[in-house]
This record gives C-alpha cells, structure tokens and sequence, in this order.
C-alpha cells in the first residue's frame, strides 16, 4: 500500500486550514458548523495531532470557499 503525504507548498493540510480559517475572521466553531466537523477536531487537525481525511478536507475548504489544489507526494513508492 502506498504512504502518500498530502502537502500544498510544504504546508500540512492543517496549517492551510487555520490559515484560511483566521484569514477570514472564523472561529473554529463557525467553521465546523458550517463544514459538519467539530471544534475539537478542527483544532486537532490544525495543531497536526491529526490528519483529516480528503471529504472531510474537501468540505472544510469549500465551507472557507476556497479551491482545493492538493498536491500529493508519493512516500517510498515507484509511481509508473
């Protein structure tokens, strides 16, 4: 199975999250109101202690109306 760690610009997937979030004057709550996550779990994504899935990730950036340009970097694997 392969490992594929999701970054954009170097940044996990998290640190774009808060970005975003705090760019547009939301709170956690706001945002996971309008995304369907909670608080809790938007804070554990931004601080890296957890990684959210792609539907979840594809949510949270359509609820921060942003585009989701994903680059994925294939990790110990031959990609042909």
């Amino acid at each position: 199975m392969n490992n594929v760690k999701l970054t954009y610009n170097n940044e996990r997937p998290g640190d774009m999250i808060r970005k975003l979030r705090e760019s547009k004057g939301m709170t956690k709550k706001e945002l996971g109101e309008l995304a369907g996550v909670s608080p809790v779990t938007l804070y554990n994504w931004e601080t890296g202690a957890k990684v959210p899935n792609m539907d979840n990730f594809e949510r949270v950036m359509a609820a921060l109306d942003a585009d989701v340009c994903i680059l994925t970097e294939e990790v110990g694997t031959n990609v042909k």
